[in-house]
């Protein structure tokens, strides 16, 4: 009692990715740090399951505290897009200058 453990991330991340639901009832979401877990609670269950299996593969060479420390760095590295947002569409809805 009263003793600090290292949380097994790996395991409980595995167990997240077949039941995906459970994320934000689980005992251990309370102690993901705060970027991680604002990133893994999105309404979309696909779209959670995907990150949670990239946030497995970044845990393999990193720790959760590096994890949430460099979390833009490491995911926008995966991912040049990480809101799969087309940017040209959005540029497409500027109105177009007189010059043009």
């Amino acid at each position: 009692m009263n003793k600090k453990r290292a949380i097994p991330w790996v395991s409980i991340f595995k167990d997240w990715i077949r039941k995906p639901r459970v994320v934000p009832y689980s005992r251990y979401q309370k102690y993901l740090p705060g970027r991680v877990n604002d990133y893994l609670m999105v309404e979309d269950l696909v779209v959670r399951k995907e990150r949670l299996l990239e946030l497995v593969n970044l845990l393999v060479t990193h720790d959760m505290k590096r994890l949430n420390e460099e979390f833009y760095d490491l995911i926008s590295g995966k991912n040049e897009n990480p809101f799969g947002l087309d940017w040209s569409e959005y540029d497409s809805l500027a109105p177009l200058e007189r010059g043009e």
